[in-house]
């Protein structure tokens, strides 16, 4: 799977190194709707752009139903990019960590953005006890601010916690997961056309006693219309596996060390399954026995109907 680009809730993940993520008040609301419908990350709604190429939504709950991160990533035709974000964090104090004489602030509803340029990027970020708002707008080549102002202007907030999610399902693709594992939360990742045409999807399952402490990670990753040859990197070196009724392209691992990212092709679309470990920070991801021998039983459990 090609890299994405770098979320703001990741920007606001590195702020925060020392937090610690808690259970949030934010909970799931069962109704299915295309992703254009959605206004909203969290308590902070806002305008969607009128017109936009794809919308990228992602969302992690705890296994409890807590909404603990919401983010929803417009890419516009000129390839500007708006970015919403939400996260729920406690021992986190983000005045401190981002007031500066060079800072702005804007006021809104009782909330204290603070205004910042990163780069290319217009950030702005609120707190309201362990909810954590952020903002973010990439300009085209040669653009200006104005577009972020008027992002800024549409803000507003309400009381109701609750929010649209997306299931852990993909059609057609059956899968188990392991119920004597310590599954802490679900990342969904769904980026949709504005008429709701699915692009890709991404589900991973965070394993560990809680988000500072995770043990490993698995994610399945649905790409839609395109070809193993498109996906796979021209650079690295695979090798074919056939797993249960399943063949797949597998990447080399290194000497001595157990597969972690198998993909395959079906009908139009790839899919990818890989072990994600658990990151070392500077140092890349570490991969345990034990993330091995559960992704290997995971593995087993996947069929296609």
């Amino acid at each position: 799977m090609k890299t994405a680009k770098q979320k703001i809730a990741f920007v606001l993940a590195m702020l925060m190194v020392v937090a610690m993520a808690g259970c949030g008040k934010g909970k799931e609301k069962e109704t299915k709707q295309i992703i254009a419908d959605d206004k909203s990350v969290m308590n902070m709604t806002f305008t969607p752009p009128a017109a936009y190429e794809s919308v990228l939504r992602t969302i992690e709950k705890t296994t409890a139903g807590d909404v603990i991160q919401k983010e929803l990533d417009y890419t516009l035709a000129d390839e500007s990019e708006i970015d919403y974000a939400y996260l729920y964090m406690e021992g986190v104090d983000l005045a401190e960590r981002l007031k500066s004489d060079e800072t702005e602030t804007k006021e809104i509803e009782g909330r204290t953005f603070y205004i910042r340029q990163s780069g290319d990027n217009y950030e702005a970020y609120a707190q309201k006890d362990a909810h954590i708002y952020g903002i973010s707008y990439t300009p085209p080549a040669e653009g200006t601010r104005d577009p972020f102002d008027t992002v800024m202007d549409a803000i507003h907030f309400s009381e109701k916690m609750e929010t649209v999610t997306d299931d852990a399902a993909f059609e057609g693709l059956s899968y188990t997961v392991d119920e004597e594992l310590p599954l802490y939360s679900t990342t969904t990742t769904v980026t949709e056309k504005q008429d709701g045409t699915l692009l890709k999807k991404l589900v991973q399952w965070n394993y560990g006693k809680d988000g500072d402490n995770l043990d490993f990670r698995f994610y399945v990753c649905l790409l839609k219309n395109t070809t193993l040859e498109n996906e796979l990197d021209s650079e690295k070196e695979y090798e074919e596996k056939t797993v249960g009724d399943i063949t797949y392209k597998v990447l080399k691992p290194d000497e001595g060390k157990a597969a972690f990212a198998y993909y395959t092709q079906h009908g139009d679309d790839v899919y990818e399954i890989r072990n994600r470990g658990v990151s070392n920070g500077w140092f890349g991801v570490s991969r345990s026995e034990e993330s091995e021998a559960a992704f290997e039983k995971f593995l087993n459990s996947v069929h296609f109907a």
